[in-house]
């Protein structure tokens, strides 16, 4: 019985340490370099410098957000930009204005599209006005990454922020980021165009892994900030 289980913890402890190899192997695999971080604001700039000269554009501002501004994307990741035409956050307007809103970054969309045409700087352009965020998507021909843009998304960069913050309080949570939106991605239950998680769904369920661990890695969110919340919980999924 003694060497049953004897050799029972042996197998458990080289089966740990092939899953450790193999995450190990996974990771160096989806991990960006220097060089992808370099092509992503490259690609931002000259993002940027097609737009430039858009009549209906000047004055705006070009601001990435997402994964990489998070600094929780792959290789393979999707770049976010937003272009700031508005410093009004949709929360703080009125239902008319809101709609006023939606229909000038709409109008905004279709110039970038318009200017990414001329420039050729894009492929595999894409445009859903239709969609809760209007959303223009592109691949860049001289970088091969595709982007996703919208027009003030401020929700968004405010959870690029809390995220980024997150990231560097422990490695690990960057980390499980990556291997949960790889494992997702390969179920092909990652892609919200097709009903299924967005990416910021599985940072959530990382987060809340984090926090119901033992021990604990994440305290819970309202230990975080330091202030008091009216409604008695803390609201990080609607920012």
């Amino acid at each position: 019985m003694e060497m049953e289980e004897g050799f029972s913890m042996i197998v458990i402890v080289r089966d740990f340490s092939l899953v450790g190899e193999c995450i190990e192997e996974v990771l160096s695999v989806i991990k960006p370099t220097e060089d992808d971080r370099n092509k992503r604001l490259e690609t931002i700039q000259e993002f940027v410098n097609s737009i430039y000269s858009a009549a209906d554009l000047g004055g705006s501002s070009v601001k990435p957000f997402g994964s990489f501004a998070s600094n929780l994307y792959a290789k393979s990741g999707d770049l976010d930009v937003s272009v700031e035409l508005s410093n009004d956050p949709d929360s703080l307007t009125t239902k008319k204005k809101k709609q006023a809103l939606r229909v000038k970054r709409i109008n905004a969309l279709s110039e970038v599209r318009r200017v990414l045409q001329i420039k050729g700087v894009a492929r595999d352009v894409q445009f859903i006005p239709t969609a809760r965020v209007p959303v223009l998507s592109y691949v860049s021909n001289k970088f091969g990454i595709s982007c996703d843009i919208s027009i003030d998304n401020y929700p968004g960069r405010i959870k690029s922020r809390v995220l980024y913050w997150l990231n560097t309080l422990d490695k690990r949570f960057g980390d499980m980021v990556l291997l949960v939106k790889e494992w997702a991605k390969a179920q092909n239950i990652n892609d919200p165009k097709n009903g299924t998680l967005n990416s910021y769904s599985l940072f959530l369920l990382v987060i809340f892994y984090f926090q119901t661990c033992t021990p604990a890695i994440f305290p819970p969110m309202n230990e975080f900030f330091d202030v008091d919340d009216p409604a008695g919980e803390t609201k990080l999924a609607c920012l």
